[in-house]
């Protein structure tokens, strides 16, 4: 296990403490990456379950599954580069705002990683790379509920892996238990 990965491991041990006293929620939904490095494009399918434990704060876990890989074509003739996101998690700290009954802001801090595979070719020559990244991701969102414990959500997350970054975006099937 690597340091990094010890706080996500701390923080699902106390919302799994925790969650028979909080309110607790689950989205399914679809995600897009975009990396500016390779201008590549990732889409997942992800999943979330988190934990409200107090009116304004909250705790979140995440798994994405990637679904759609990107082949980044390069100016050099001759050169394929193709990205594919396996999988991606994180734990998120989230702090809600209502703004009306049924409608909320929201804002997220947390760390995660991402498993990747890079495939390029030039010339006859290829290589095939998996690597794995820890990231420190930040992001704001909404979600409105619509009839009762069934909503919507949308948000926007900026994933920081060191010397690269990632923008994605969501939106999903919100569920509160």
């Amino acid at each position: 296990m690597k340091f990094a990965q010890l706080p996500l491991l701390a923080a699902a041990c106390a919302v799994a403490g925790s969650a028979q006293a909080a309110d607790l929620y689950g989205s399914i939904g679809y995600t897009q990456f975009e990396t500016r490095e390779f201008d590549a494009s990732l889409g997942a399918a992800q999943g979330r379950f988190g934990a409200r434990l107090a009116p304004h704060l909250g705790i979140e876990g995440e798994l994405a599954v990637g679904v759609d890989d990107d082949q980044v074509d390069m100016l050099v003739v001759g050169y394929a580069w193709n990205e594919e996101l396996k999988y991606q998690a994180g734990l998120y700290a989230v702090g809600f705002l209502p703004i009306t009954e049924n409608a909320e802001v929201f804002a997220r801090l947390g760390f995660g990683y991402a498993k990747l595979n890079t495939k390029a070719s030039y010339l006859g020559q290829s290589m095939d790379v998996d690597r794995t990244e820890d990231a420190f991701s930040f992001g704001v969102g909404a979600q409105y509920f619509f009839a009762g414990a069934n909503g919507v959500r949308i948000d926007y997350t900026r994933h920081e892996f060191g010397q690269r970054s990632a923008d994605s975006w969501a939106a999903a099937y919100v569920r509160r238990f």
